[in-house]
């Protein structure tokens, strides 16, 4: 067993990609929710635009019948990948631009497209294990939302 430094911040290792990963204190979760708000708050207005414009371009997406959810759950990915790079720029004392929202189109878009696929297929899995448990026509009444108590019908099987 090795010993981990809790309170120590691990130095930044941008480009040397570890797929064994590091180790880490327990306590380092808190910070890294205190230096991604520290990064929010370098450029907060940019942040919220960025929000803004991805949950539009999400609502009008998913006003397309059928294909709407599904470019949705296979979008997410890229948009986030792009995120990532911008938060990657403000992490190395550069700027959080709009653009960083659509970067993830740029790069190993394939890759991210597959991602959204993995994720759609698990949600299928799940929603399929629900409706085996649960059956068709309560799934289907809690996702209508007009059967009175469909939802403790569920609640009460998967108790």
């Amino acid at each position: 067993m090795t010993d981990i430094d809790a309170v120590a911040t691990p130095e930044s290792h941008s480009g040397n990609f570890r797929a064994e990963g590091r180790p880490v204190g327990a306590g380092r979760g808190w910070d890294w929710i205190a230096e991604g708000f520290a990064l929010f708050l370098k450029q907060p207005g940019i942040w919220i635009l960025a929000t803004v414009v991805l949950g539009v371009l999400f609502i009008a997406i998913s006003m397309i019948p059928l294909l709407g959810s599904l470019a949705n759950a296979l979008l997410f990915p890229i948009f986030g990948a792009g995120l990532m790079l911008g938060c990657k720029a403000l992490d190395q004392d550069g700027t959080l631009e709009l653009a960083h929202l659509f970067a993830g189109f740029k790069r190993n878009t394939s890759n991210l497209v597959l991602v959204g696929v993995f994720n759609l297929v698990g949600w299928v899995v799940i929603a399929l294990a629900v409706i085996a448990v649960v059956g068709g026509g309560v799934f289907m009444a809690v996702i209508r939302g007009g059967t009175p108590g469909a939802g403790l019908s569920i609640l009460s099987v998967l108790l």
